[in-house]
């Protein structure tokens, strides 16, 4: 009862401070993911959406200049 009432006090002070208490595995889990992306170059996701972005101009580019040459 004290721990429930304490954790109810401690979250709108503190939520990640309180949340890394509660959920020690967790929340290490989180930070390092956190970590990796924000030192990981890009995200491959949004590359694999850049390059299918950039795939189509470029390709309706080549089939028209290899049109024009014919």
């Amino acid at each position: 009862m004290i721990g429930s009432i304490l954790t109810m006090a401690g979250y709108p002070k503190a939520p990640r401070a309180t949340f890394m208490l509660k959920h020690p595995v967790k929340s290490w889990k989180i930070v390092r993911m956190r970590r990796t992306m924000r030192h990981r170059l890009a995200d491959p996701r949004f590359m694999a959406g850049l390059g299918a972005a950039l795939a189509l101009p470029i390709g309706l580019w080549v089939r028209g200049r290899m049109r024009a040459n014919v």
